[in-house]
């Protein structure tokens, strides 16, 4: 809790708030206001993990084998 978002990361969360505000402004407001917070939260989530994954899978990997039943 101690570090401090980078420029990149409040870049990312001023253009999303940015999307939600903009969602809200169209005839299809409610769908787009629903397209918004899953992409973000769901679908941006899982790339990442499959990012982390790729760099921390290794640790957790013996002969093969997945030890970690959290990340598998």
């Amino acid at each position: 809790m101690a570090s401090r978002p980078t420029a990149a990361t409040m870049r990312a969360v001023t253009d999303s708030l940015g999307l939600i505000a903009d969602a809200g402004g169209h005839e299809d407001a409610d769908l787009r206001l629903l397209t918004v917070p899953r992409f973000w939260g769901e679908v941006l989530v899982s790339v990442e993990y499959g990012r982390l994954w790729e760099r921390m899978g290794p640790s957790f990997t013996r002969g093969g084998r997945n030890r970690s039943r959290f990340y598998l």
